[in-house]
C-alpha cells in the first residue's frame, strides 16, 4: 500500500508546495491527540482535534494484536461520534485476544488539510479470542478489504488515484457488494479470530455483468519472511443475480502445482478477475 497515492495525499502535497514554495497563507493543523479507556472487552478511543480549523471528518483505524506492520488488518471504525466541535469518539470490541491495540486517526479539515496521528500502540486487557467464520459482508462497508497495487500501472514507483479504487456498488436485488478494478486484498484471514484449515471451504456471493474467471490467491508465510501464493480459479457466467461460489482450500495450489502444507498460516488473500466483479457474504465453512 505504500506505493499508492490517493486524492487526499495529492491534495496535501499540493498544499505543502503552496505554503513552503509559493508562500501561501494556509494555517497548518496541530497533531490530533488520541486517548483510550478500557471497559472490559471494549476500548473507547477519543480523538482531540484542532478546533480552530473546524474538523470536517475524522476516521479512526484499528488493528488488534498484530505486531508485524505489513500484516495488519486495518479496520476503519464505523459510527464515529462527534463530541462538541473538536472531539470524536469510537468504541472497539476486542476479538483477537487483546493485549495490544494499534490505532491511528485521520482528520480532514475544512481548509483542505488532512492530518494523521502516528500509529499508537495501546496496551489493553488480555481477552478470549472470539472465533468467526464471517470474513466479509456489505454492512462492513470497506472494512477488512483494501485494493491490490497493480505494478503494471505504477508511475515513478507510485500509483495515483483521484477516486478510491475500492467501492461499494449496488448489484442485483438492491444488494451491495465490494468491488475494485485493481483486485481486492484482505488481511482478515491472518487474524487470530479466523481458523483456516486444509479441509475448510470458502463460500461467497459474486456478481459480474460479463463472463469472468475469478482468481483467488492465498499468500502464506514461509521461513525467511517471504510469502508463497496458492491460487484457485473459478469460471463465472454473467447474469443479473448474485451467484454462489464455493472454493475448497485443498484446491489452492502454487504455479507449479504444489498444495498447501498441513500446518499453514495465511497472511492475506487476494480476489482478482479478468473483468468487473463484486463480492459479498464471504464465509469460511
Amino acid at each position: 500500500m505504500q506505493e499508492a497515492v490517493d486524492f487526499n495525499c495529492s491534495r496535501n502535497i499540493e498544499l505543502f508546495f503552496a505554503i513552503y514554495l509559493n508562500g501561501s497563507r494556509v494555517q497548518m493543523a496541530t497533531e490530533p491527540v488520541l486517548t483510550f479507556t478500557d471497559q472490559g472487552r471494549k476500548v473507547t478511543i477519543d480523538v482531540k482535534t484542532d478546533e480552530a480549523l473546524r474538523p470536517r471528518n475524522v476516521d479512526i483505524y484499528v488493528c488488534e494484536s498484530q505486531i508485524t506492520p505489513s500484516k495488519r488488518n486495518w479496520i476503519k471504525m464505523k459510527g464515529v461520534e462527534k463530541l462538541g466541535e473538536s472531539e470524536f469518539r469510537s468504541t472497539y470490541s476486542l476479538v483477537n485476544g487483546g493485549e495490544i491495540l494499534f490505532v491511528f486517526a485521520v482528520v480532514d479539515y475544512r481548509n483542505g488539510i488532512t492530518v494523521s496521528t502516528p500509529i499508537t500502540a495501546h496496551k489493553c486487557p488480555k481477552t478470549q479470542i472470539v472465533k468467526t467464520n464471517l470474513l466479509y459482508k456489505n454492512t462492513h462497508g470497506e472494512g477488512d478489504f483494501t485494493y491490490q497495487v497493480n505494478e503494471k500501472t505504477l508511475l515513478g514507483g507510485a500509483m495515483c488515484y483521484t477516486l478510491s479504487p475500492i467501492t461499494l456498488i449496488k448489484g442485483p436485488m438492491g444488494i451491495s457488494g465490494i468491488s475494485s478494478s485493481e483486485g481486492l486484498l484482505t488481511f482478515k484471514v491472518g487474524e487470530n479470530c479466523v481458523d483456516i484449515r486444509r479441509d475448510s471451504i470458502f463460500e461467497l456471493d459474486l456478481y459480474c455483468n460479463t463472463e469472468i474467471t475469478l482468481k483467488v490467491t492465498m499468500y502464506v508465510g514461509v521461513e525467511g519472511g517471504d510469502t508463497v501464493g496458492y491460487s484457485v480459479y473459478a469460471s463465472v457466467t454473467k447474469g443479473e443475480v448474485w451467484q454462489n461460489v464455493i472454493l475448497s482450500i485443498k484446491d489452492f495450489k502454487t504455479a507449479d502445482g504444489k498444495s498447501l502444507p498441513e500446518n499453514f498460516k495465511p497472511e492475506y488473500l487476494v480476489f482478482s478477475a479478468d473483468g468487473f466483479f463484486a463480492i459479498n457474504n464471504v464465509l469460511l465453512i
